[in-house]
């Protein structure tokens, strides 16, 4: 790694680590079930019971629901903005390029000419969708990233106005489904080889 440069978490291994945190969530709850349903004459585990009751006591199911809705939202927020990086460092890698001979690496290197290292991730998106009006799949693929980049920006300034998604529930975006798409959407839009 070179000195001074940031380590950036793969996809995978970041929805790696939303599985486990997942999984823990929903290890704390079974135990939160079970010592509020344990029979008077069940022997008590004093370290989980007491452990449990101190970071869970005053949690409700319904609270559990809200932490694992704001899990995948806040994992969905770090994959869009693990691909986002993943983008622009392929877009800066395109720049560099004297003559690209795919369609999209040509449109990105324009954009590259014209707007160095300025130009938005919107804008290239847009302009990819621009090469790609004839394929309807890949089309749609720009359109659904740049929904999702929509969702990004609402998640990261504070969710203090009414979103404007795709979705009627900002909460409906699975971190699963967020990186099954980023993963398919990078590999088909991104290639390594140009």
């Amino acid at each position: 790694m070179i000195e001074g440069a940031v380590h950036f978490r793969t996809l995978d291994q970041l929805i790696s680590d939303f599985r486990n945190l997942r999984e823990g969530l929903s290890l704390a709850r079974k135990s939160f079930d079970n010592i509020r349903n344990k029979p008077a004459h069940q022997p008590k585990n004093e370290f989980i019971d007491d452990f449990v009751n101190s970071r869970f006591g005053s949690f409700t199911l319904s609270n559990f629901v809200e932490a694992e809705q704001e899990l995948n939202a806040v994992y969905s927020l770090v994959l869009i903005a693990s691909a986002e990086g993943s983008i622009r460092r392929y877009y800066q890698e395109v720049g560099l390029f004297k003559k690209p001979k795919a369609d999209h690496t040509r449109a990105l290197k324009n954009v590259f000419d014209q707007f160095k290292e300025k130009a938005s991730l919107e804008n290239l998106i847009e302009q990819l969708k621009q090469v790609k009006k004839q394929n309807v799949a890949l089309h749609q693929n720009e359109s659904k990233f740049l929904s999702l980049l929509k969702f990004r920006h609402w998640m990261a300034h504070g969710r203090h106005w009414p979103p404007n998604l795709q979705l009627s529930n900002p909460y409906d975006y699975k971190a699963e489904d967020v990186h099954r798409f980023l993963v398919n959407f990078i590999r088909s839009d991104f290639p390594t080889h140009r």
